[in-house]
């Protein structure tokens, strides 16, 4: 079955994972529709392709309603990595990622990312619209980890509740590798996660700006976003958001509660 603007629409967790393996080798941009419904996850769902592939971008939504990818707390539901050979110093780019109105529920890993991991060398990743409640990561990112070398990870609109990380960032966990890489935080709700590193650990969430060490850091913009109780939006460096190097020009925020 397809739709209007779907490259592929399935209702099955064995028929996304056969959309995923043929989007990672087809060499062309991919929209993967979930039609609405609740699924149960027990192996992770995958895609991997080497950076500079020749791919643009890869979409994965809902449609017709909720999706529900639930990992009934035994695996990661989901990991894509469009920079598997780790080149991330070539002039090649990986494919640009979107994941759109899917819950990633009761994910659990015993890595980074409990119900999503994500990453990418200077393409984008977009998480909009999602919902991440309840997964668990021995390592960081108990709701979901993005990485990206030197492209925008951008978190809209999504709600990050009840997650998990045995480390830092409970709820999300953004790593940005270059100076130029930026994270975009919009309208999102982060909601009782739980970071267990100690200290300022981003219980809800931890942007790693500075992976270089050259005390130059990527770009973060929060706006509009409601966290726990213990966020120092002026810092960037407290229990529920915590921000590795801020410089002024390079961390810019508003709006947020």
């Amino acid at each position: 079955m397809q739709t209007q603007d779907c490259t592929t629409t399935v209702n099955s967790v064995s028929a996304l994972q056969q959309a995923l393996t043929q989007a990672q080798g087809n060499g062309q941009d991919d929209v993967i529709c979930i039609q609405a419904g609740t699924y149960v996850v027990t192996q992770t769902l995958t895609y991997s392709t080497p950076d500079g592939d020749g791919r643009k971008k890869l979409t994965i939504k809902a449609v017709g309603g909720q999706v529900v990818l639930n990992g009934n707390q035994s695996v990661l539901i989901m990991r894509i990595d469009t920079d598997s050979d780790n080149s991330s110093n070539t002039s090649d780019e990986g494919a640009s990622v979107t994941i759109e109105s899917i819950t990633f529920q009761s994910g659990s890993s015993t890595g980074d990312g409990g119900g999503l991991y994500l990453k990418t060398s200077r393409a984008s990743i977009t998480l909009n619209n999602n919902t991440f409640s309840g997964n668990n990561a021995r390592e960081s990112g108990g709701g979901a980890y993005a990485y990206s070398s030197s492209g925008n990870v951008t978190l809209t609109n999504n709600t990050f509740s009840n997650n998990t990380a045995q480390r830092d960032g409970g709820g999300a966990y953004v790593v940005l590798y270059s100076d130029q890489a930026t994270a975009n935080v919009y309208n999102n709700i982060f909601w009782q996660n739980t970071a267990n590193a100690g200290g300022n650990d981003g219980d809800d969430l931890y942007i790693y700006s500075d992976v270089t060490y050259r005390n130059t850091p990527s770009f973060a913009n929060l706006y509009n976003n409601n966290f726990s109780e213990n966020a120092n939006f002026g810092s960037g460096r407290s229990e529920d958001l915590f921000i590795t190097l801020v410089q002024q020009g390079r961390y810019n925020h508003g709006g947020n509660i």
